[in-house]
């Protein structure tokens, strides 16, 4: 069983872009100019790497389902009882697509956080975890971290309060265009954030945004309190 972990701060937590591990070769770098030789299918269409996770592949393999799938609710149990075990307060778990966050207690130690990564594979590994919940391991990376900035939305129970609420998401892409996106939430799940912005609704990929930040507090002049 493949088992990723990561022990990282909040704000550290970058999504990351699915790329192909193998690259399409385009019919010009196979053929020089003037030249003229049979070029194979196989060449152009490498045969996919069979050692590949099903979701790299095209299929999504359940990874689309709501936040409240029974396996998802099965397996943050699981996590759970891992903190209990192990005496670490778990403040939220968030799905994202092929990542599962698990956001601890602000004063937790490194040491104390390793002690729950090792329980926690202690706990799927046991023989009485259904087969269903230990392939949960199989398909996510976990990460483990503290909270982070108070006015940036990390976890699913945070984006659920403030749907309706302005929000500006900062994207993320391997072209090189970020971007701001400013509007109201309208929701975000395991695959997707999705912001309502002058009537239309954008879509943006979990794994193409940065962060969503919400708005600072408007103060006036000589509030003492700000």
């Amino acid at each position: 069983m493949k088992l990723v972990l990561t022990l990282t701060m909040l704000s550290l937590c970058k999504s990351f872009i699915i790329r192909p591990t193998t690259p399409f070769k385009p019919r010009s770098s196979l053929l020089m100019a003037g030249e003229m030789e049979e070029v194979h299918e196989k060449d152009l269409y490498p045969p996919p790497n069979p050692n590949l996770p099903s979701w790299r592949k095209g299929d999504l393999d359940g990874m689309d389902a709501p936040i409240s799938e029974g396996w998802r609710t099965e397996s943050e149990n699981l996590i759970r009882l891992a903190g209990v075990q192990t005496s670490v307060e778990i403040v939220s778990l968030t799905w994202s697509f092929a990542k599962l966050q698990i956001v601890v207690q602000s004063k937790t130690s490194s040491e104390d956080q390793s002690r729950l990564v090792q329980e926690i594979h202690r706990v799927w590994e046991d023989e009485k975890t259904p087969e269903d919940i230990i392939d949960v391991l199989e398909k996510h990376e976990l990460i483990v971290c503290t909270p982070g900035a108070p006015n940036v939305l990390s976890t699913q129970e945070q984006f659920d309060a403030y749907v309706g609420f302005d929000v500006s998401v900062q994207t993320v892409d391997p072209f090189k265009s970020n971007r701001v996106i400013e509007g109201k939430l309208v929701s975000r799940d395991a695959l997707e954030v999705k912001v309502n912005k002058k009537g239309r609704v954008v879509t943006v990929p979990n794994e193409m945004v940065g962060e969503v930040r919400l708005p600072k507090p408007k103060t006036e002049v000589g509030d003492p309190f700000n």
